[in-house]
């Protein structure tokens, strides 16, 4: 009696195998999955219901109905092959957790929601580890940011601390990164951060962030208006340029910002997980990101933006829209 987990050849489906103590056989099919990224795969036993579903990214993708009897005690876990070590599998298993009692649909959904975000993050800066001269890159990979100029961490924030920008007259403020490859690579790619806007003064568009510098490459610059401060993206690429605006905030709290770039030709802007604005580039799709570029936070030569961010994401892929849903709501 036991649980088991198979995985076939490439195409063929995961299936759950249960075994109870009538020796009674259970198989449940889960979907295959093209060898990409990570996904969430999850079986939860119902006994109240007599039912076992199959989950896969925190959707339900199989349902079956039989009773599941009690296990043996004394059962042993093995991941990755049998316990003889005569066969196993190829594959990276992460994250694996039991839990001693029936998740419901909602439950699953959120602890997919929460791994799911970390594949395919190229860097993230969150903020939170307060140095004068660097930033840290969540992420894993590396990409730390060097401060320059005036800047401060301040708390509270949406998580820790945010880096607060001073404004134009303040002067140049922020910190760079090599992270040109992003966007000079070929592929989908997406950028998330949140913001929330002060006062700006004057006709000076300073940028929040810009990939290369803040005339070629993409760029989201913060621009006053008579009704409050807005953000705007531009993109140059193919000897145009092209920019649409994010919308107007009256307020000053922090919003959510989402840029999706699909790889082809368009980029889709997101506020608060909302579709605002879509860019369609030159017929090539092409943005101009040298190989000396890099990513600018917070300032070009006139001055910095004014008004702080946190939380500033970069992917290697797109998001769903219940991921971005996800951190426009609860902060990642």
């Amino acid at each position: 009696p036991g649980i088991a987990a198979e995985c076939g050849t490439e195409g063929n489906p995961w299936r759950f195998v249960i075994v109870n103590n009538a020796q009674t056989t259970l198989t449940l099919a889960i979907a295959s999955h093209p060898l990409d990224f990570a996904h969430c795969y999850a079986a939860v036993v119902d006994r109240a219901a007599n039912k076992v579903f199959g989950f896969v990214d925190g959707a339900i993708v199989s349902e079956v109905s039989q009773p599941v009897g009690a296990m043996s005690a004394g059962q042993q876990l093995t991941l990755g092959g049998n316990l003889d070590h005569t066969n196993g599998i190829d594959a990276v298993i992460d994250d694996f957790a039991i839990f001693p009692f029936a998740m419901s649909e909602a439950d699953v959904r959120a602890r997919h929601a929460f791994t799911s975000l970390q594949q395919g993050l190229f860097a993230r800066y969150g903020f939170d580890d307060v140095n004068p001269l660097t930033v840290s890159d969540a992420s894993g990979n590396g990409r730390v940011g060097a401060v320059f100029g005036g800047v401060g961490f301040v708390e509270p924030a949406i998580q820790g601390a945010s880096l607060e920008l001073f404004g134009p007259s303040a002067g140049p403020g922020g910190f760079t990164a090599n992270e040109d490859t992003l966007l000079a690579a070929a592929g989908p790619w997406l950028i998330t951060f949140w913001f929330a806007s002060s006062t700006l003064e004057g006709a000076s568009t300073p940028p929040v962030f810009s990939i290369n510098d803040d005339v070629a490459g993409l760029s989201v610059l913060q621009q006053a208006t008579p009704t409050g401060p807005t953000l705007v993206v531009q993109a140059v690429g193919g000897g145009s340029i092209d920019q649409a605006q994010f919308g107007v905030v009256a307020d000053a709290l922090p919003h959510s910002y989402a840029l999706v770039f699909d790889g082809r030709q368009t980029i889709t802007g997101f506020l608060d997980a909302a579709t605002v604005l879509t860019l369609d580039l030159d017929a090539d799709g092409v943005i101009d990101v040298g190989n000396n570029g890099g990513l600018i936070v917070g300032s070009n030569e006139g001055g910095s933006c004014n008004g702080s961010l946190d939380d500033l994401r970069l992917y290697s892929r797109i998001l769903r829209a219940d991921e971005i849903a996800t951190l426009a709501h609860v902060g990642g």
